[in-house]
């Protein structure tokens, strides 16, 4: 019985990690994705490509040219995919810390030109503070503590 329970332990364990592996499809891959649009990128063979446009989507209060900016990824600029270039745009963009989410994708491959999409999510900005049971003293005194 003690010998069924570990083979079937075993047999769970292991196909958790199966699903846990790589998905090479159009849906992303999440935080610090590149996606891969066909066939065209191999990522055991880096290949180097010339930026032919950056486009940033998902913001709604930060600018799009600043952004790519941030992210040091420059038009005409040559990179290797998979390379340095890419982690370090997301790694520039996480350092903000104003992003839930930040993923690197290919939007397009014409020959030796790439042009990528950065796709963010803006993490909620806090407006007003409403502090309630509290009187008059004791509400300043945590106003002063957070400013």
């Amino acid at each position: 019985m003690k010998r069924l329970l570990y083979i079937l332990c075993f047999v769970l364990l292991g196909s958790t990690y199966s699903l846990a592996q790589i998905r090479l499809d159009n849906t992303g891959l999440g935080n610090t994705s590149l996606r891969q649009q066909s066939d065209d990128i191999n990522y055991l063979q880096p290949k180097d490509y010339t930026i032919g446009g950056v486009t940033v989507t998902g913001t709604e209060f930060l600018e799009k040219d600043v952004l790519i900016t941030i992210s040091k990824l420059n038009v005409g600029q040559r990179i290797t995919i998979p390379g340095e270039e890419t982690a370090n745009a997301i790694k520039n963009l996480w350092a903000q810390g104003l992003f839930d989410d930040v993923s690197l994708k290919v939007a397009s491959i014409d020959e030796e030109t790439i042009f990528l999409e950065i796709a963010v999510v803006e993490r909620p900005r806090l407006t007003r503070i409403d502090i309630r049971g509290l009187n008059k003293s004791q509400t300043e005194e945590i106003r002063k503590q957070l400013n």
